[in-house]
């Protein structure tokens, strides 16, 4: 049942993503899916400087490459690899100051690994809802689609 739930998410996820006219309703749609089909508490959006040159659109942050979420996070970037886990508070608060609750878990997902187009970023604050060995076919799904929605709307 779980699964079959997190598939139905995916593919209202994925129609959201397509139908979206625009970078900014796609974002949107992306939030509000995450948070209403998911129960994320929190969700992280960001795109390389490189290939995002608006700082206008709500919920997408522009990664500047010498800027402090870039370095908070500097081992996700050198490795690229998906993170689960604990999410220490000096992190949760880099990457959701205006969070009424600090999240205390979190998914950190790259998008598009080899071209390091940004990241997506899960939180919950429940500290055991992301655990460093659990599934992660939904979240690379996931990130799959986000990745093609936004490549699609940023050229």
């Amino acid at each position: 049942q779980d699964n079959e739930r997190r598939a139905t998410g995916v593919h209202t996820l994925a129609r959201t993503l397509i139908r979206a006219p625009t970078l900014a309703a796609a974002v949107l749609g992306l939030r509000k899916c995450l948070r209403e089909d998911f129960g994320i508490d929190e969700v992280f959006v960001g795109v390389a400087a490189t290939h995002l040159k608006r700082q206008d659109i709500e919920g997408l942050t522009r990664l500047d490459p010498n800027g402090p979420l870039v370095k908070g996070l500097d081992n996700f970037f050198r490795t690229r690899l998906l993170e689960c886990g604990p999410l220490d508070e000096t992190r949760a608060r880099l990457l959701f100051p205006h969070a009424a609750a600090v999240p205390r878990s979190a998914a950190i997902v790259p998008l598009d690994r080899e071209k390091s187009l940004g990241l997506l970023v899960l939180a919950s604050s429940d500290a055991e809802r992301f655990q460093p060995k659990q599934g992660r076919l939904f979240l690379e799904m996931t990130a799959e689609l986000v990745t093609a929605a936004l490549r699609a709307k940023l050229d």
